[in-house]
């Protein structure tokens, strides 16, 4: 008798959605008050990271330039009073701008969303 060749699409699918892991304290519990699916997201990155860690995360790039994404990270990074990046830009210096936070994030969000349509259109 032939044995069947098993296919990874056999084995029933490890998903995210339905956790089967403990998780540390750091993504069990939103501590630093994450908007809800930016803490989901996190969870879901932790798990597949942990489940598979041979596994590439070629598609992350779409969802950090999320807007909520974005927002929580500004929200952490000037909460812990960071420092002025590459540009030299502080925080201060964004928040007394003309566009305000809202306006320099709605700029990388888009700034990084046409990163990834030029990229799209080149591998077409």
């Amino acid at each position: 008798m032939q044995e069947e060749a098993k296919t990874r699409l056999q084995d029933p699918p490890a998903t995210t959605e339905q956790p089967s892991d403990d998780l540390p304290d750091a993504f069990a519990r939103n501590a630093d008050g994450l908007p809800g699916k930016v803490f989901l997201l996190r969870q879901k990155l932790y798990r597949k990271a942990k489940r598979e860690p041979r596994f590439r995360f070629y598609a992350l790039y779409d969802r950090i330039y999320r807007p909520d994404v974005l927002r929580a990270a500004w929200d952490r990074v000037a909460a812990n009073d960071g420092a002025p990046g590459v540009d030299g830009v502080s925080i201060r210096a964004v928040q007394d701008s003309a566009q305000g936070v809202d306006g320099f994030l709605a700029e990388i969000h888009e700034s990084l969303s046409e990163r990834v349509s030029v990229e799209a259109s080149a591998e077409a």
